[in-house]
C-alpha cells in the first residue's frame, strides 16, 4: 500500500496526452475507465476481491479481452485469467524513491 500504483497510472495517462487529474484510485469502484485520444484504459484494483467468482460478476473478461490497456492492482488474485501480461512490481524504498521491477509472461 502506498507504493505508487495509482501515481504510475497517472503518469502513463499523462504520457499519452491525457489529464492525470482524471485518474483516481479504483479501490472502492474496483474498475475505473479512462479514454485518451481514442485509447481505452481500464484501471482495476482487486484488493477487496475475496472470491474469484466476484471477478466474473464485475465482467473482468470483458475488460481483459477488449484490446484496451488494463492496469490491475493486486493482480495475483486473478492470475489464472491472464493469457499474457507484463508485471510491474513497485517497491517503496523511501518516501521519495521507488524500485521498479518488470517481469513478462
Amino acid at each position: 500500500l502506498g507504493a505508487g500504483k495509482t501515481t504510475f497510472v497517472k503518469s502513463f495517462v499523462k504520457a499519452l496526452g491525457g489529464n492525470e487529474d482524471d485518474v483516481t484510485s479504483p479501490t472502492f469502484t474496483i474498475v475505473n475507465e479512462y479514454s485518451v485520444k481514442g485509447t481505452k484504459i481500464y484501471h482495476m484494483d482487486l484488493y477487496r476481491i475475496e472470491n474469484p467468482n466476484e471477478l466474473y460478476n464485475i465482467g473482468i473478461e470483458d475488460y481483459l479481452y477488449s484490446n484496451a490497456i488494463c492496469f490491475i492492482e493486486w493482480a495475483e488474485r486473478a492470475m489464472e485469467m491472464f493469457l499474457s501480461y507484463k508485471m510491474l512490481k513497485i517497491n517503496k524504498i523511501s518516501n521519495t524513491q521507488r524500485e521498479f521491477i518488470f517481469d513478462e509472461e
